[in-house]
């Protein structure tokens, strides 16, 4: 299981390190670049991923050498999922303000005009919906849907909904729920990582812009503004979330190589090859040397690619697997507690916290569909407060967003469409309208395009 794991997680690690050689290339590049300008925002953002990327480097560096220590990998890991937190923040904050922008957008250009009355709009979505192939495609569908629809709900009609969308958690133990309202807090951005803009100032900067622009009494010129504004920090962030994710998929796979060296069995001409090009690339990026010859490197990579492949067959045999099967029952606490770090390591959710959750006895207990609307009622207070100091735009944007975030509460297909023709008929704003649909027709092209 150990070699399964460790095989996969070599050459893949491998492949992706290469590829991050040339994101090092690049933001080297951006940070001591003198022909071209570039801003704060940017330049903080790329000596940022070099700050992290220096210390991959001394890591691999100590690996290449036998020495790296597993502690030292898990308190880096930990430190990149706390800089991913403040990244995921920033990217609700400002989904918030993309939101907004483009429903203001056409009070000052000329926009598309999508060319549907609201009937032939509320068709169009249902269609969209009732082409997906299963429920859970569906509810995708309609959730995205929800959050490009124009918001005119009272506050009170709109907790009147999130309400009777919370009754589906009637009988989930109270831990359970508990998370639920913390995920709907953090969409709600009711709860942000502690010291959020240390190390982002730059990009808090711009965050705080566009919280305190005054978007009744806005003109093209101070709109153009902010639109920049918006515009930089969505490249910075779409670069930047690129890129940590990356980082991350390179320090999971590093981790297994960690952990499973001392019970991995490798051909030593695959090791060979595996080992020399981790080696060149560290030896290159040591001198700051970034003229690596593509076509040596694509020679080098293209067996790789065919190994992780079969490496990946190997490991799924165990994947979701019962671990004690493979171990037996005199396995040692330190073999359970590896193995689970490495199924950990080596699943979809990147950045998935390695630390061994304990669920108090008392959380346990079932809750009444009564005891789930007092336990969310805090919630609805504290939003509730918020949304009193918020422009009436940007609290809009955080209804669509949170709609789409909740469970299903539609039951019926005639309970959809009346919705959709609800929000279509009472948004009397034809900038705001057009803006919302055309976001919709673009989400129902894309997936055409999928098909």
């Amino acid at each position: 299981m150990m070699t399964a794991a460790g095989r996969f997680a070599y050459s893949r690690f491998a492949l992706n390190y290469a590829i991050f050689y040339e994101t090092m290339a690049d933001l080297e590049a951006m940070v001591f670049q003198t022909e071209k300008e570039i801003s704060p925002a940017e330049r903080e953002m790329a000596e940022g991923m070099k700050a992290a990327e220096f210390r991959l480097h001394v890591l691999v560096g100590k690996f290449l050498e036998g020495s790296a220590a597993v502690e030292d990998v898990d308190t880096f890991r930990n430190a990149q999922i706390r800089e991913s937190e403040k990244l995921m923040a920033y990217l609700d904050c400002f989904a918030v303000y993309d939101y907004v922008l483009k429903r203001i957008r056409g009070r000052f250009f000329d926009m598309a005009d999508p060319d549907w009355s609201d009937e032939e709009a509320v068709d169009k979505m249902m269609g969209y919906v009732v082409a997906a192939q299963d429920a859970s495609e569906r509810n995708q569908r309609i959730k995205s849907l929800l959050s490009e629809l124009p918001m005119r709900f009272t506050r009170t009609k709109f907790f009147s909904m999130v309400r009777q969308a919370m009754t589906v958690y009637e009988g989930i133990d109270q831990r359970s729920m508990g998370k639920i309202i913390d995920m709907l807090e953090q969409e709600a951005l009711l709860t942000l990582p502690d010291k959020m803009e240390e190390g982002h100032e730059q990009l808090h900067r711009l965050l705080i812009t566009l919280e305190n622009a005054d978007y009744q009494n806005l003109d093209s010129a101070s709109f153009s503004v902010i639109w920049e504004v918006f515009e930089e920090a969505e490249n910075i962030l779409f670069s930047q979330s690129s890129d940590r994710m990356s980082l991350m998929q390179l320090i999971n796979d590093f981790y297994v190589m960690c952990l499973t060296g001392q019970d991995l069995l490798m051909d030593g001409q695959e090791k060979e090859d595996i080992h020399s090009l981790i080696t060149l690339i560290w030896e290159k990026t040591e001198k700051k040397d970034y003229s690596l010859d593509e076509e040596e490197l694509t020679k080098r990579l293209v067996p790789l690619e065919g190994r992780q492949e079969a490496c990946y067959e190997q490991w799924s045999r165990y994947e979701g697997e019962d671990s004690e099967v493979f171990l037996g029952e005199g396995a040692s606490k330190e073999d359970k507690e590896k193995v689970r770090k490495v199924e950990l390591l080596l699943s979809t959710s990147i950045y998935m916290s390695l630390e061994e959750s304990r669920e108090p006895q008392e959380d346990k207990i079932l809750l009444s569909r009564k005891a789930v609307e007092e336990q969310c009622q805090p919630f609805f207070d504290a939003l509730e407060a918020d949304w009193k100091k918020k422009p009436k735009c940007v609290v809009r944007a955080m209804m669509a967003s949170l709609l789409s975030k909740l469970p299903m509460f539609f039951r019926t297909s005639d309970e959809l469409r009346r919705f959709l023709a609800d929000c279509l008929l009472s948004c009397t704003d034809l900038e705001e309208k057009n803006a919302s649909l055309e976001e919709i027709r673009s989400i129902m092209e894309m997936d055409d395009a999928m098909v």
